[in-house]
């Protein structure tokens, strides 16, 4: 009786334990869904502007659901239907765009922080005069017939 009591006991435990371990739902409610992909609303939510009526909103959320929709209904044909090399080359690209955009945007940001833009006229002056030979014309500018 003890021996059941306890196995009984402890199947109540690990079936509790489980409900900790799993996903928690998503307190966000889906506005599309395709396939294992969804489109919540804060995900167009910066579409909306803060004087749109409420019918315009509703027009740029269906416009921005469908585009989305088809977006997603092609990825996922493409997924089925190009061949896996192919895909492989894709993700390839993708991460290498993905690298680039930001190393690029880090150095402009890094550029337009450091770039003193003010040059003045005394500055002008002096690499005009150190630099005389590079603005020299090689032709004429206008020729008179």
């Amino acid at each position: 009786m003890m021996r059941r009591t306890l196995a009984i006991i402890i199947l109540l435990i690990g079936f509790s334990g489980c409900q900790y371990f799993a996903p928690e739902e998503s307190q966000k409610k889906p506005l599309a869904r395709v396939n294992q992909s969804y489109l919540y609303l804060e995900d167009i939510r910066d579409l909306l502007g803060a004087n749109t009526s409420a019918q315009d909103s509703a027009l740029i959320i269906q416009n921005q659901i469908n585009k989305w929709a088809t977006q997603q209904l092609l990825i996922d044909q493409a997924k089925i239907n190009l061949s896996l090399d192919l895909q492989a080359d894709l993700d390839e690209l993708i991460q290498q765009y993905r690298t680039d955009l930001y190393t690029e945007s880090y150095k402009g940001k890094i550029v337009s922080a450091q770039l003193d833009s003010v040059i003045s006229p005394q500055e002008m002056q002096n690499y005009y005069e150190l630099n005389r030979e590079n603005f020299k014309l090689n032709e004429a500018l206008v020729q008179c017939r």
